[in-house]
């Protein structure tokens, strides 16, 4: 990362800061160097958007705090370069083509950053705040990705924070070892705490980009929105440190402690380590290499600490966060890992906040006319960055491989002017919810909260739609 300091003179520096803070309570506009609790950041702006990379939350987890609870960042001088990503979290080498990254050099074990970004005009504007948190099970990619980092979202009117954190091993890793060393006799969540981390620093720093701290929306897909689910349901997070919740095409595995730690035991065993302390020191691309040989995937552990029992268990017994929760899936998974929602719903024992169901039927009007029925993420290209572009522009490989497997007979996706009004509705509706609670959009949509008794849920397609019977989804019907 490059720092200003070396390029600014220092007493610039110091007159940029004291400007600032002249004006802050006068409501000046937004404008850089931002100070954050640990220092000042400068970004960059597209479209009206103020985007803020790189921004570190936690000390780097290297060394001796690999697999430790993650340490606030420790403050720097000057104003801090946040034009730039920070590298991926250290993670299992994806295709290059598909996941925007090289080479493993791409990655680093320091992964604890975030990025804002922000339309706010000035800080005393108090927009609803949307945290994502990105898929990719909880052993790859990241929240860098740039179809996540596009102006769109936020200039619909919401401060969107996209983070990083711990992954595969380095996130989730449960062993004797670590267990012992706990003084809860817990592991298996760093990467959870890291997220936690992470909502801290939304509390104590996002007010200075324009954001309301009393409004905070966690959401995220599939693997991200089994990261909601998780946060939804741990005693370790403080009250008030979100206030709604999106799931979009999560799951709800969880192991016992047990099974957790003989998976780290098959690990180490395969490393030939015989102690923490030489766990520790075996070079991150060796445990990568040693987990994707016996098969080790992230879960999350039932340690009796961050996760004291299965998530199912939590909403059942009506001890999750009350607030309010809106989950749903992609029509096409309703049969498969993903058909979450038809199996939690039913179970859910609700509180005082509603809860919001929905199935995303979607697809440009094109390739819906040639028998494409959707695929697993592609409501991601809806609610960030304009879908046409997305679709039209795509890499093959990524994006468009996906209708070519159902019986797409082109590239061309036929949008029309239906699936452009879709797709900024969609928007609208996600930070309506994240800005009230409540996701009705006047003119658009009046969507009821789920009852167990009656089941309505939003079909998100080209004509927005409420339904009923969500428990019929199951069977694909």
């Amino acid at each position: 990362m490059k720092n200003y300091q070396q390029l600014l003179p220092q007493f610039t520096i110091f007159l940029i800061a004291a400007l600032f803070l002249s004006c802050a309570s006068i409501a000046a506009p937004l404008q850089d160097p931002i100070r954050t609790e640990s220092g000042y950041v400068a970004g960059t702006a597209v479209d009206g958007v103020r985007i803020y990379r790189g921004i570190p939350y936690g000390t780097p987890p290297v060394g001796e705090l690999r697999w430790k609870e993650p340490q606030p960042v420790a403050p720097w001088q000057g104003v801090r370069d946040a034009t730039e990503f920070s590298p991926w979290a250290a993670q299992s080498y994806p295709t290059p083509a598909v996941f925007e990254v090289k080479t493993d050099s791409d990655m680093s074990e320091d992964s604890l950053y975030l990025n804002v970004l922000t339309p706010a005009e000035n800080s005393e504007q108090k927009l609803p705040v949307m945290v994502w948190l990105h898929g990719g099970g909880l052993d790859i990619l990241s929240g860098n990705m740039l179809r996540y980092n596009t102006p769109d979202l936020p200039a619909t009117g919401a401060v969107v924070v996209t983070v990083n954190h711990r992954l595969g091993p380095f996130g989730y890793l449960a062993h004797p070892w670590l267990s012992e060393e706990s003084p809860y006799n817990a592991s298996g969540h760093y990467g959870n705490l890291d997220l936690m981390l992470a909502l801290h620093w939304v509390q104590n720093n996002i007010a200075a980009f324009g954001g309301d701290p009393k409004r905070v929306t966690i959401f995220g897909q599939s693997g991200g929105g089994r990261k909601v689910n998780f946060l939804m349901t741990s005693p370790l997070l403080p009250e008030g440190y979100f206030h709604r919740a999106i799931s979009m095409s999560s799951s709800i595995d969880s192991i016992s402690k047990d099974e957790a730690e003989q998976r780290g035991l098959a690990l180490t065993e395969e490393l030939g380590v015989s102690s923490i302390s030489e766990l520790r020191a075996t070079p991150w691309r060796d445990i990568v290499a040693a987990a994707e040989k016996v098969g080790w995937r992230g879960q999350m552990v039932v340690d009796g600490w961050a996760l004291p029992q299965p998530i199912t268990e939590i909403f059942a017994e009506g001890r999750q966060r009350d607030v309010p929760f809106m989950i749903g899936m992609v029509k096409t998974e309703d049969a498969g890992h993903f058909n979450v929602p038809v199996q939690l719903l039913p179970t859910i024992k609700p509180g005082n906040s509603p809860v919001y169901a929905y199935t995303f039927t979607a697809v440009p009007a094109g390739w819906k006319e040639q028998g494409v029925t959707g695929w697993h993420a592609i409501d991601m290209t809806y609610i960030f960055g304009d879908p046409k572009d997305s679709f039209e522009n795509a890499k093959p490989e990524y994006v468009r491989a996906y209708p070519m497997r159902q019986g797409a007979q082109g590239a061309d996706p036929g949008f029309t002017a239906a699936d452009v009004r879709f797709g900024e509705n969609f928007k609208k509706i996600w930070v309506q919810f994240a800005a009230t609670g409540n996701p009705s959009v006047k003119g658009v949509v009046d969507w009821p909260p789920y009852t167990a008794d009656r089941e309505k849920y939003l079909e998100l397609d080209q004509d927005l739609e409420i339904k009923t019977g969500y428990s019929k989804l199951r069977h694909g019907q």
